[in-house]
């Protein structure tokens, strides 16, 4: 009956009728789900049966064998799997038909499933009959059964690979013997010239792919589980073989190979080789991917090795010389071909290309092997040997000009230096793509020490390298913007500033002083800006090794000497400098180089020139666009390195920072009736409609102007203490400028509450770099402090956008103005005294109209720096009305909606913290307004966002263990106390309810310690302690009320699960059961459990809650 309806199903399912179709989707995916669905699925995968329907039943029998089969009972499987066998040898012995590869292909995968599932001896006996069956078929020329045994082997090892550690690590075991028999079988296939057909090529190289990847070793580190060596033992033709399918279809053998590898013709070659066969090219590069990755694969890194590895990787890299040619042909391109263009050059241009890349991988992957390091190094050893023999040593690789023998090979003494040629032809080529791949070789050569290294491997190679290397770093020749560019930005970028970078270092630390004469001819003879961009380029990718080193040393003479002039001339705009001073990519790139080397300006003696044109270069390029942002960040780089020499001369830095005030802050153009000199600017009340004129345009971005403002900050703290002051008013005047400018160009939009935010920050980053190191003791005592100065200056628009109720609405306004309040006080710490009153009072009346976290940042600075304020009554008094208005108001807001106030939360409770570790005797004096906080504490543990809740644990906890630190030797103290001692009696049993609703659901994992760290703290406080057992157990059995009205409401909406919300979910894990034993260890267990323990227990509850654990995972704290 039910292969019937499923038959009808189907039928329905591949018919035309939407309606049907959709109702048979839904019955065929619940009938999929059922155990007929094995038979009925088989008895459509026929011969007879047209290909989509025998397909479509053949990937459910594969869906259902990765799905269900485990999960049938012992005695059945083997039925399923001999029912699939019986499937898959009639599809493969059934004359092809357009689609019987897919189904094929799905019921091998399928079978190899149901043995893979069936546990290691199954699997390796599935091995060895597809191996047999191979074998047969091989004898025989049957290429249908030959693919179908390859997708068998291939299908074993997917679905080996598809299964969790724990089942695949005994088969991975078991099947790593069968390996090398597979391999050897597969050398048969890909080399028997009988065989040659384009349908076996790829599934047989990736079933070698696969099967190599079927050992304990490779599965995790994606590496093959034989080494060369014991490849070269068991299939003697198959590396030579591979290796000479990389340099194209035609080739049929490989140089230096044994005799009976070049009288076999690989199956690669079997593909189409006429001009006419449009899928050529497409084909053959797929073709060499797949080889290439196999013998990267094989060649990559091991952490073992055999007796034969060193000879067989010998063989191997002697066998790639072929591709010699091909790699000239690419190398004599003139440009990367047109990849739109179907002539026969251009195919031949692509695939000489793609052999180049690929020889690359592997001559990358030969070279980082170990026991390559050792045969690199031979002709060292040998070299004196040589010379004595008269034999001629290799020619030197700058020339490219390696001879090789007539039969075609090399010495094994010249072979690490042929091998560096082919690099060197790779670098050659015009694509960028080629050159990546060779890249690894060189950083590989370079970890070999170079005294044991070939004598051409080392400067000769680089240098040799070096300007090929430089060719593949420039832009393109008909580069204008990356919006019309043919080449991405991010990979471009990624090529020069990732791997092409640490090439050129080791070039460097190879050529050292020649490194950079090279760099300088480059920049000096450029007829491109590519050219002279690049030669920037270079000397930049350097600067980490470079930079530092002082010219004046002696024995650097001659690298110091270049890079002072490279230097003299871009910074004086002469030569090439001045050429290409207006192309926005080289003066993005002088900016970086000069950013990279602004500790080396530090170190020039009399370099003022040259550091004041390196200083206006940055200003200059600054008008574009693409150089402003490396311009800034050069120019803070610059100042910060070298405030002392530029503080030295007053008089610059006043230009310096005249020139700079017009990129960080232009002035506006004056309004008629504007008085830009009036001392208290009265901001608007009323919101505008958008037509306000904003304080002139500002090219920059905000960074760009961060940075050159605290770049200049930098050099003002360098002054002598008496004109830091006058400076740091200097340098915040334009500011000042603008906002009085936007706080009198009439109604305030959102636009210009913006601007406004963002002129504030720039004072705050003036004010950030202006704290000084303390007077010297004996010193005179100045009269005011710089930052105070400063900041005098800029107090009436500070004074009259807190006044303003728009900008006090105004969240960014808001945050920008505390920004200022509080790096005021921390660069001038306890000189800021003065202020303390003012800035509470203009931080509450902002709180009582927009309660913000900002505001509480302040106010909780001000008590970690000056702590209470008591000898001054006035600012005292202050303080505690701070911290009782921001309770209130925190209270009332959470009362509405606690929700999106987490940040508020995050502030409010830093701030109670801070009021509890440095004025506690404030905090003691305003009980009440800690109860409000307390309230707001249970508000905020029912959040899920991490920095609220880490605070209000953090508060929490402090809170509840400052009993046991209070003294009792006053009567102040002890009323202090005893009142505490009341307020937390009165709270607690609340506070454990919200501490146990979070434990059980809304607290973020990572928090979980920190309140269980809570919770013990209340366990051990002292006014309730003795109660505990009574309060925790009502928190306790309050959540089991709360889960189980909840389990009711689901059940009643017909819901089986839910979200976790408040310390309930669908389900109630933890039980009475667990509840009852999480009470015993907290409060009964004898001896009580260490504060570590115990934080460890309840995060383990905390798991068996949320389903993550059981309540045997208690067990452990009840036993010891």
């Amino acid at each position: 009956m039910d292969v019937t309806l499923f038959h009808q199903a189907l039928s329905a399912f591949f018919g035309s009728d939407p309606s049907q179709q959709q109702q048979a989707n839904i019955w065929l995916q619940g009938f999929s789900a059922t155990s007929g669905a094995w038979e009925a699925a088989a008895s459509l995968v026929e011969p007879s049966v047209p290909t989509n329907i025998s397909f479509f039943c053949a990937n459910m029998l594969l869906s259902k064998a990765r799905n269900d089969f485990s999960s049938m009972p012992i005695d059945q499987q083997p039925a399923i799997s001999q029912m699939i066998s019986i499937k898959l040898q009639a599809i493969s012995s059934a004359a092809p038909q357009p689609g019987s590869l897919l189904v094929l292909e799905r019921l091998s995968s399928a079978l190899a499933c149901t043995a893979a599932l069936s546990g290691a001896s199954a699997s390796a006996h599935f091995v060895e009959q597809a191996v047999q069956m191979l074998v047969s078929a091989l004898g025989s020329r049957d290429e249908m059964s030959v693919l179908a045994s390859l997708r068998l082997l291939t299908g074993l090892a997917v679905e080996v690979e598809r299964l969790d550690w724990t089942r695949k690590q005994p088969l991975l075991c078991s099947l790593q013997g069968l390996v090398p028999r597979v391999v050897s079988v597969l050398q048969d296939v890909l080399v028997a010239g009988g065989l040659s057909s384009p349908t076996l090529s790829s599934p047989a190289l990736f079933c070698l792919s696969v099967c190599l990847k079927l050992g304990p070793s490779s599965s995790t580190d994606h590496q093959a589980c034989m080494t060369p060596g014991e490849i070269q033992a068991t299939a003697p033709r198959l590396l030579p073989a591979l290796v000479s399918s990389l340099g194209g279809l035609s080739t049929t053998s490989a140089v230096g190979t044994t005799s009976s590898a070049s009288n076999h013709t690989s199956v690669l070659a079997g593909v189409p080789t006429s001009t006419e066969s449009g899928d050529h090219a497409g084909a053959e590069g797929e073709g060499m991917s797949a080889v290439a990755e196999i013998l990267v694969s094989v060649l990559s890194v091991s952490s073992r090795s055999t007796a034969g590895d060193e000879a067989a990787v010998r063989e191997l890299a002697q066998a790639l010389l072929q591709h010699r040619t091909a790699l000239q042909v690419a190398s004599s391109l003139p440009a990367s071909p047109d990849s739109e263009d179907d002539s026969q050059s251009t195919k031949q241009a692509h695939l000489a290309l793609r052999v180049t890349r690929e020889v690359a991988w592997v001559v990358s992957a030969l070279t980082e092997r170990d026991c390559c390091s050792e045969w690199l190094g031979i002709a060292v050893r040998s070299s004196s040997a040589a010379a004595s023999s008269g034999t001629t040593a290799a020619s030197p690789l700058h020339q490219e000009a390696l001879a090789l023998g007539a039969s075609g090979g090399v010495c094994h003494l010249d072979l690490p230096v042929a091998l560096g040629e082919l690099m060197l032809l790779c670098l050659r080529s015009p694509s960028r793509s080629c050159a990546d791949a060779a890249l690894e070789y060189f950083q590989a050569i370079n970890t070999v020490s170079v005294s044991e290294r070939h004598p051409q491997l080392g400067t000769p190679l680089f240098a040799s390298a070096l300007p090929h290397l430089l060719k593949h770093g420039q832009y393109p020749q008909a580069f204008k913007s990356w919006a019309d560019a043919d080449i991405d930005e991010d990979e471009f970028y990624r090529f020069r500033d990732q791997h092409l970078l640490e090439v050129l270092e080791s070039a460097y630390g190879m050529l050292r002083s020649e490194y950079l004469h090279v760099m300088y001819r480059m920049a000096m003879t450029a007829t491109t800006w590519q050219q002279y961009e690049v030669g920037l380029y270079g000397l930049r990718a350097v600067s980490v090794v470079r930079v530092g080193l002082s010219p004046t040393r002696g024995h650097l003479e001659p690298t110091a000497s270049t890079l002072l002039e490279m230097f003299t001339q871009i910074c004086s705009g002469s030569g090439n400098a001045s050429k290409f001073s207006g192309q926005p990519m080289v003066a993005k790139s002088a900016c970086r180089l000069i950013g990279a080397y602004a500790q080396w300006f530090s170190t020039l003696e009399c370099g003022a020139t040259l550091l004041g044109g390196a200083l206006k270069l940055l200003l200059d390029s600054l008008r574009l666009p693409d150089a402003a942002p490396p311009a800034a960040v050069a120019f803070r780089g610059v100042c910060s390195r070298c405030a002392g020499r530029m503080a030295a001369e007053p008089s610059g830095l006043m230009g310096l920072m005249a020139a700079a005030a017009h990129y960080y802050s232009p002035a506006p153009e004056p309004q008629s009736g504007t008085n830009l000199a009036s001392p208290s600017p009265a901001l608007s009340t009323t919101t505008g409609s958008g037509s306000s004129t904003l304080a002139g345009p500002c090219s920059l971005g905000e960074e760009e102007r961060v940075a050159l403002v605290e770049g200049l900050a930098r050099v003002v703290a360098a002054l002598p203490r008496e004109q830091v002051g006058d400076a740091g008013l200097t340098l915040i005047a334009p500011l000042v400028v603008r906002s009085r400018y936007l706080a009198e160009s009439g109604a305030l939009t959102q636009e210009s509450l913006r601007v406004l935010a963002i002129e504030l920050r720039l004072m705050a980053a003036a004010l950030r770099f202006l704290e000084l190191p303390p007077i010297e003791k004996g010193a005179p005592v100045e009269q005011q402090h710089p930052a105070m100065k400063v900041l005098e200056g800029a107090w009436p628009i500070l004074s009259g956008v807190a006044q303003s109720m728009l900008c006090q609405r105004s969240a960014v306004v808001v945050e920008a103005l505390c920004d200022v309040y509080q790096r005021s006080i921390l660069s001038a710490k306890l000189a800021a005294r003065p202020l303390i009153a003012t800035l509470i009072a203009s931080c509450l009346t902002i709180y009582k109209v927009y309660p913000n976290a900002h505001v509480c940042d302040v106010l909780g600075t001000t008590v970690e720096v000056f702590g209470e304020l008591k000898s001054i009554p006035e600012t005292g008094k202050m303080q505690r009305q701070a911290f009782k208005i921001v309770a209130s108001s925190t209270q009332s807001m959470v009362s509405v909606s606690a929700a999106d106030q987490a940040e508020l939360f995050r502030g409010v409770f830093s701030m109670a913290d801070r009021y509890l570790v440095f004025a506690r005797d404030t905090l003691l004096c305003e009980l009440g307004a800690v109860q409000q906080l307390l309230v707001v504490c249970r508000q905020a543990l029912t959040l899920r966002d991490r920095d609220g809740i880490a605070q209000a644990l953090a508060f929490l906890t402090h809170l509840a263990a400052l009993p046991a630190k209070l003294p009792r030797d006053s009567a102040e103290a002890a009323e202090h106390f005893s009142r505490l001692c009341t307020l937390l009696v009165g709270e607690t049993p609340q506070l454990a309810a919200s501490l146990i609703a979070a434990l059980m659901g809304t607290c973020p994992q990572q928090l979980i310690r920190a309140l269980a760290g809570a919770l013990h703290t209340l366990l051990t406080c002292l006014p309730v302690a003795s109660t505990a057992e009574a309060w925790l157990g009502q928190a306790l059995s309050l959540q089991q009320q709360q889960q189980q009205q909840y389990l009711v409401t689901l059940s009643a909406a017909g819901g089986n699960g839910g979200e976790r919300s408040m310390g309930v979910s669908g389900q109630d894990r933890l039980g009475s059961e667990g509840r009852v034993r999480f009470m015993k260890l907290a409060v009964s267990r004898s001896p009580p459990l260490p504060r570590g323990r115990f934080e460890a227990m309840v995060c383990d509850v905390a798991a068996i809650a949320r389903g993550e654990e059981t309540n045997d995972a208690l067990l452990g704290y009840e036993l010891t």
